[in-house]
């Protein structure tokens, strides 16, 4: 009996397959303002987005899967874990929300067709779902990267199916809380590792820096910096929200780090390049963040001390969704021999594991080799890899 229950398990899990081409339109991409916000950036929430779907039991069959592969988003703005292909009272999938934030570059929707769908299913309708976009914000290869992808004005907006490009229009307005010519500060929660990113802009000055000081510093208790996780950087090419979109370590500074301060101190810093540094924060949940921006700088046409520093208060976050504060996160990338870059979280139980675990697999990377021989044509060989190493083409 146990022998055939296995079985029809083993027979199950081999019969379900990746199909793609569910999703068939992006319909909209609307903000609705959830703060105190003074423009529709695309890092603020919320930007609701709406798409169309449709499938035929004919061509999809129950524990088939499917996904929704959205670039640039950094998170789903909702306390919801899922969200539903339903009909009436009749759910036939659960895409379950994947947040990129700064692990990846990209969100995803995981997908799943459920009992209900049947040989004479053909159904079709919306789902929406909240989002919050990553215009960059650190020095990190995820942030830099996602740092191009919009701009002030309107912008192309697209999700991916498959191979299928699903493509909607929005209006996104760029600018900073601040003058962004004395000070640049952001602040935003990150669900994977359930920590706070803390992003601070020095002050601007155009002929460059002869020196300066730039940091952060908690001014209250319940939040510490991760000193494991801090940058300090310059970049001489920032977006429409004064965000880097690269970063230059190779400058002359000295810093310190504690769970309490993060202070650089710098000089010589030449014309066309301002002065950067992130960190995460842990905060306890509901408590509120008190930091104290320290931005002083010298530029080099004047012989005075500029003082753009700052201090304000992030109001408290509640964290419900599942892996909240209270466990740890644990991120491991691992090769494996698929083309696409893909992100996973390990089976988890919030009552009693302390630890999460998300897993990124990047492609095994191929390194191409040219030999000479005696022929006529040209070939090509790859060498085969198992994941954690590395394919050769010769």
């Amino acid at each position: 009996m146990l022998r055939f229950f296995l079985f029809t398990i083993f027979l199950v899990a081999a019969s379900a397959e990746q199909v793609s081409g569910i999703f068939t339109s992006f319909d909209s991409l609307v903000w609705e303002k959830a703060a105190n916000y003074a423009f529709a950036s695309p890092a603020y929430p919320s930007w609701i987005a709406t798409l169309s779907w449709k499938f035929k039991g004919t061509e999809v069959s129950s524990g088939d899967t499917f996904s929704l592969t959205l670039p640039c988003v950094f998170k789903f703005t909702t306390s919801q874990t899922t969200v539903s292909l339903n009909v009436g009272s009749t759910n036939y999938a659960t895409c379950t929300f994947n947040p990129g934030d700064i692990v990846v570059s990209f969100s995803q929707l995981e997908c799943v067709f459920l009992d209900s769908v049947t040989s004479s299913t053909d159904a079709h309708g919306s789902i929406n779902f909240p989002v919050a976009f990553n215009v960059g914000g650190s020095a990190l290869s995820t942030d830099l990267q996602d740092s191009t992808c919009f701009s002030d004005g309107e912008n192309s907006v697209s999700f991916y199916d498959g191979d299928n490009k699903l493509t909607t229009q929005a209006s996104f307005s760029g600018g900073s809380t601040d003058d962004p010519n004395k000070i640049t500060y952001i602040n935003r929660v990150v669900p994977s590792l359930n920590k706070q990113q803390q992003y601070l802009l020095g002050g601007n000055c155009p002929s460059g820096y002869k020196s300066g000081s730039i940091g952060m510093q908690i001014r209250n208790s319940g939040s510490s910096i991760d000193c494991d996780s801090i940058h300090m950087a310059i970049t001489n090419s920032l977006n429409d929200w004064y965000l880097p979109q690269n970063a230059d370590v190779d400058f002359s500074f000295t810093y310190t780090c504690s769970s309490s301060s993060f202070i650089v101190n710098y000089q010589n810093i030449p014309a066309g390049y301002r002065p950067f540094i992130d960190a995460l924060f842990e905060v306890s949940n509901g408590v509120s963040v008190s930091v104290n921006y320290v931005n002083n700088y010298i530029c080099t046409s004047s012989s005075t001390t500029t003082n753009n520093g700052k201090t304000i208060t992030w109001s408290a976050y509640e964290n419900n969704v599942a892996g909240g504060n209270g466990e740890a996160v644990e991120v491991v990338t691992s090769t494996y021999t698929g083309s696409t870059t893909e992100i996973s979280t390990m089976p988890f139980v919030s009552s009693h594991d302390q630890t999460k675990t998300i897993v990124v697999n990047v492609p095994i990377p191929t390194v191409t080799t040219t030999t000479t021989y005696v022929g006529v044509s040209t070939s090509f060989t790859t060498k085969t890899a198992t994941p954690g190493s590395t394919a050769t083409v010769i």
